[in-house]
C-alpha cells in the first residue's frame, strides 16, 4: 500500500486545484519525493493539508487559530475561497486493507459555514471511522506519518508519558488502544444502563405486585365464563343438531309429498282433460254440460279453498312456533271425523250402485241417509270452537278466517255430492260414451279423494316445516342475545360432538354458570390491560438486564483480550525497537550507545501514602502498566545519560535516530518529513540521506528540505512558487529523466 496522489483545493495558500502525483515503487523500493522551495512558498502547507486529511484537530500543529484558517483567504487579485478540500488517494493493490478495493479515497472538506464532513471513497463517514481505519493502515494524524519541523525536538524534550502515545503508534497498538477506548466506552454505558434499568424494575415491582394479586382473583371469573362458554356450545349446539336433523327430515318428507301431488295433479288433470274430451261429444245434452260446467266451477273454488286453508294453518302455526302459549281447547278429533267421512263416503257409494241399477227406492233412501249425515256433520262442526287463552288478534282472526274456509269446503262437498248424483241422473239415457264419461267420472272421485289425503298429510308437513324452521330462526336468535360470538361454532356443530348430550341436564349447569358470573365482583376493565402492559415492561427490563450483564461480560472478555494483545504486541515491538534505534544511533553518531526505558505505571496514591480504594467498576476497566518512555543517549566518547543534557544538533540527530528506528519495525505507508534535517550538518545530512535510501525499502517518503544531500536521494522533485497573487503552485521534475537528458 502506498500513497499515490494528494489533491488539495482552498486549502491555506493552495487556492487553486493542485495535485502531487507520487510515483510507485519501483524495483522492490518505495519512491522518495523532494519539496522545494524558498521560504514563505508555502511547500509546508502541503504538509499540514496531509496532516489535516488525516484527521489533525489541533489548529495549533497545524499553524492557525481557528479551523476557517486552513481556507484560502484571498489576496489582492483573487477572492476568497468558501471552502477547503484535500483528498488522499492510496493504492491498495496489495490489499493491506482486505475490505477495500484497489484504491481508496480519504477526503476532508470545511466550510466557512464551520460544516465539514469526512469521505472515504465518496461515502460520508464519522471521524471515528476514520481514525480508526488510518489506524489499520498504520496511519494517523498523532503519529510519524507526518514529521514536522518541530516535532523532532518534542519527541526528545516530551514527557515519558506524552513519548508514550507517540510511542503506541509507533509499535501498532494504537489501533487495538482504539478498539479499547471504545470498548471501554460501552463499558461504562452498559453500566449506566444496567442501573438505570434496575431502578425502573424496582419502581415497577410494588405495582406489579398489587396488580397481579388483583388479576389472581379474576381467575375464578376467567374458569366460570370458560366452563359457562363450553356449556353453552353443549347446550346449544345439541338444540342445533336435534332441529337440523329434524328439519332434513321434515324437509324430505315435504319434498316427496310436494313431488307425489304433483304427480297426482297431472293425473287428475289427464282424468278431466278426457273428460272434457267426452263433454265435446254430447252436444245434444245441454243439462249435462250445464251441471258439469258447475262441478268444475265447484273443483276451481274448492282448490282455491284449499290454498288459503294450507297458508292460514302455516300462519297459525309460525305464530304458536314463536311462543305463542295455547290453553287446551274443544276440537274434534281427526280419528273421529275421518270416520264420519268415511262412513260418508260409503253411504255415497251405496248411492251410486243404486244410480247404476236404477232402483229408486234405493235411490231415495240413501239420499236421506246422506242428507242426514251430512248435516250431523255440518252441525258438529258449527259448534265446535277453538278456546285459546294468551292469543293474539291475528291470531284468533286467522283461526276464525280458517274455520269459516273449511266449512266452506265441507259445504262445497256437499254441493259436489249433490251435483254429482245430478250427472248420475242425468246420464241415465246417454249413450254407451256416457257411460265412459261415468267410468272417469268415478276415477275422477277416487283421485280427489285420493289427493284430499295427500294434501291433508301435505298440509301437515308444511306444517312442520314451518314450525321447525321458525324454532330453528328462535333458537339463532336466543344464541345471538346470549352469546353472539359462539353463533358460526355452534352452527358448525356436528352430531357426534354433541353424542350423550342431555339438554335437561344442562340446562340447569348452564343457569347456575350464568348466575355465578354474573355475581363475581365487578373489576375495572382497565386492569387487566395494566397489568400486561406493565409485565410486558417488566418482562423487558429483566430479559435487558440479562442482556445487558452478558453484553458486560463479553465486553469484558473483549477488553482482557486487548490489554493482553496490547502489551504481547508492544513487547515484541519494543525490544526490536530499541535494537533498530542503537543501529540508526550508530549510523548517525558513528559510534555511541542509546536505549528506551519503558516506565512501569504507579498505584494512585493519597496524601498520606495509602493506596487510594478503587470502585468495583474502576477495577473492572483496567489501564495501561506501562507509564511512559525514556530515552537513554550516550554519544561516542561522552559520557552523558540523559537526552536533556544533548546539544541541540545531537538531539537532532538521535530524534531522527529513533524515527527511523521506528519506521523500521513498524512502517507506515508514507512518511512526510518536514525540514526535519535543517539542524544536520554536510556530513550528518548525507548519513541521513543513506538512512532515507535504506528505509526507502520498507517507507514511501514525502521529504520538504532544503539539503541538497537529501535532494539527491529523492527520485521526483516539486518546486513550489508563490506568486504576487499570493497562491503556491507547483514545478515537477523526475530525477532519472533530468539525469538521461544531461547525459545526452
Amino acid at each position: 500500500m502506498f500513497l499515490e496522489r494528494l489533491d488539495i483545493f482552498g486549502f491555506k495558500s493552495f487556492a487553486q486545484k493542485t495535485t502531487l502525483a507520487f510515483l510507485p515503487p519501483d524495483r522492490g523500493r518505495f519512491s522518495i519525493t523532494g519539496v522545494v522551495g524558498p521560504n514563505g512558498s508555502g511547500k509546508s502547507n502541503a504538509a499540514d493539508s496531509i496532516r489535516w486529511v488525516l484527521g489533525e484537530q489541533s489548529m495549533k500543529l497545524l499553524r492557525g487559530k481557528k479551523g476557517e484558517d486552513v481556507i484560502f483567504a484571498g489576496s489582492g487579485t483573487v477572492t476568497r475561497k468558501s471552502a477547503a478540500e484535500v483528498t488522499l488517494t492510496f493504492n491498495n493493490e496489495d490489499r493491506t486493507l482486505e475490505d477495500f478495493g484497489a484504491h481508496i479515497e480519504i477526503t476532508r472538506r470545511l466550510y466557512r459555514s464551520g460544516e465539514s464532513e469526512y469521505l472515504i471513497n465518496k461515502a460520508t463517514v464519522r471521524l471515528n471511522d476514520l481514525v480508526l481505519l488510518l489506524a489499520r493502515a498504520h496511519v494517523g494524524q498523532q503519529s510519524y506519518s507526518v514529521i514536522g519541523q518541530g516535532m523532532v525536538d518534542r519527541v526528545v524534550v516530551a514527557t515519558p508519558s506524552e513519548r508514550k502515545e507517540f510511542f503506541d503508534e509507533a509499535t501498532g497498538v494504537r489501533e487495538f488502544q482504539i478498539k479499547r477506548e471504545q470498548t471501554l466506552t460501552k463499558l461504562t454505558r452498559t453500566r449506566e444502563n444496567m442501573r438505570e434499568a434496575d431502578l425502573l424494575v424496582r419502581e415497577i415491582e410494588p405495582r406489579l405486585k398489587t396488580l397481579r394479586r388483583q388479576v389472581t382473583r379474576l381467575a375464578e371469573r376467567v374458569e366460570v365464563e370458560r366452563a359457562l362458554i363450553a356449556v353453552r356450545k353443549q347446550y346449544y349446539g345439541k338444540r342445533w343438531v336435534d332441529l337440523s336433523i329434524e328439519f332434513e327430515r321434515v324437509s324430505g318428507g315435504l319434498k316427496a309429498l310436494t313431488k307425489s301431488e304433483e304427480q297426482a295433479e297431472r293425473a287428475r288433470d289427464e282424468l278431466l282433460r278426457k273428460m272434457r274430451a267426452l263433454e265435446q261429444t254430447q252436444i245434444e245434452a245441454p243439462a249435462l254440460e250445464n251441471v258439469q260446467k258447475e262441478y268444475d266451477e265447484l273443483l276451481t273454488t274448492r282448490q282455491k279453498l284449499q290454498e288459503k286453508s294450507l297458508q292460514l294453518q302455516s300462519a297459525i302455526a309460525i305464530a304458536e312456533a314463536r311462543g305463542k302459549k295455547a290453553t287446551p281447547r274443544a276440537f274434534i278429533e281427526p280419528e273421529s271425523l275421518v270416520a264420519d267421512l268415511e262412513a260418508l263416503e260409503n253411504e255415497h257409494r251405496a248411492l251410486a250402485t243404486s244410480v247404476e241399477r236404477r232402483d229408486e227406492n234405493a235411490i231415495a233412501r240413501a239420499l236421506a241417509r246422506l242428507g242426514t249425515s251430512i248435516k250431523q256433520l255440518l252441525t258438529r262442526l258449527r259448534t265446535t270452537r277453538p278456546q285459546q287463552a294468551e292469543t293474539t288478534p291475528s291470531t284468533v282472526g286467522a283461526q276464525k278466517e280458517l274455520d269459516d274456509v273449511r266449512q266452506e269446503m265441507v259445504m262445497i262437498d256437499v254441493r259436489q255430492k249433490e251435483v254429482r248424483e245430478q250427472l248420475f241422473a242425468a246420464s241415465r239415457d246417454v249413450t254407451t260414451v256416457k257411460s265412459s264419461f261415468f267410468e272417469l267420472q268415478r276415477a275422477l272421485q277416487e283421485k280427489q279423494d285420493a289427493m284430499r289425503q295427500e294434501e291433508r298429510a301435505l298440509n301437515e308437513a308444511y306444517i312442520n316445516h314451518t314450525r321447525i324452521k321458525t324454532q330453528r330462526e328462535s333458537l339463532e336468535q336466543e344464541i345471538h342475545a346470549e352469546a353472539p360470538e359462539l353463533l358460526e361454532s355452534i352452527r358448525l356443530t356436528k352430531p357426534e360432538e354433541v353424542t350423550g348430550v342431555n339438554t335437561a341436564l344442562v340446562q340447569p349447569e348452564m343457569v347456575e354458570l350464568r348466575r355465578r358470573v354474573e355475581m363475581i365482583e365487578s373489576i375495572e376493565p382497565d386492569v387487566e390491560a395494566e397489568f400486561q402492559t406493565l409485565n410486558e415492561r417488566y418482562e423487558f427490563l429483566t430479559g435487558q438486564m440479562q442482556d445487558l450483564s452478558q453484553s458486560l461480560s463479553d465486553l469484558e472478555r473483549v477488553l482482557l483480550e486487548l490489554e493482553r494483545r496490547i502489551a504481547s504486541q508492544r513487547a515484541s515491538a519494543f525490544e526490536e525497537l530499541n535494537k533498530q534505534f542503537q543501529h540508526f544511533f550508530s549510523m548517525l553518531f558513528d559510534g555511541g550507545k542509546a536505549t528506551l526505558l519503558q516506565i512501569e505505571a504507579k498505584a494512585e496514591e493519597r496524601e498520606d501514602g495509602a493506596e487510594m480504594e478503587k470502585s468495583e467498576e474502576e477495577r473492572g476497566t483496567s489501564r495501561d502498566a506501562i507509564a511512559g518512555i525514556e530515552i537513554q543517549a550516550t554519544p561516542p566518547g561522552k559520557r552523558i545519560q540523559t537526552i536533556h543534557t544533548l546539544s541541540g544538533g545531537e538531539r537532532a540527530m538521535t530524534a531522527i535516530a529513533l524515527l527511523c528506528a521506528i519506521m523500521t519495525i513498524n512502517p507506515s505507508p508514507f512518511v512526510v518529513l518536514d525540514e526535519v534535517d535543517a539542524a544536520l550538518d554536510e556530513s550528518n545530512s548525507v548519513r541521513f540521506a543513506d538512512i532515507l535510501r535504506e528505509l526507502s525499502a520498507k517507507v514511501q517518503f514525502i521529504v520538504i528540505t532544503h539539503n541538497r544531500a537529501t535532494m539527491q536521494a529523492a527520485n521526483a522533485l516539486y518546486g513550489v512558487t508563490m506568486g504576487e497573487d499570493g497562491i503556491s503552485s507547483l514545478v515537477s521534475m523526475k530525477l532519472e529523466e533530468a539525469k538521461e537528458n544531461v547525459r545526452a
